[in-house]
């Protein structure tokens, strides 16, 4: 079976009901308490997704695909 290169999608878990990545954990608290307000983290988060943005949207390597196949080869001639 051959891979599709397909980009990574953001983790549906940490996105509110609505779809919407914008989501703030507000109960995020350092070892010394103190905590980061909703709008600083949101800044964060956005600037972090600026950041990271190509590898949620790049193909994954034949390389890396190639070793999933084999990897699941292996599993299914294990069961």
């Amino acid at each position: 079976m051959k891979r599709t290169d397909t980009p990574l999608q953001p983790d549906t878990a940490t996105s509110n009901q609505s779809g919407d990545d914008t989501s703030v954990h507000t109960n995020a608290t350092s070892v010394n308490g103190v905590s980061l307000s909703p709008s600083v983290q949101k800044h964060i988060g956005n600037l972090l997704k600026v950041s990271f943005q190509d590898l949620l949207t790049d193909p994954v390597p034949d390389r890396f695909a190639s070793l999933l196949n084999q990897l699941e080869q292996a599993e299914k001639k294990g069961k």
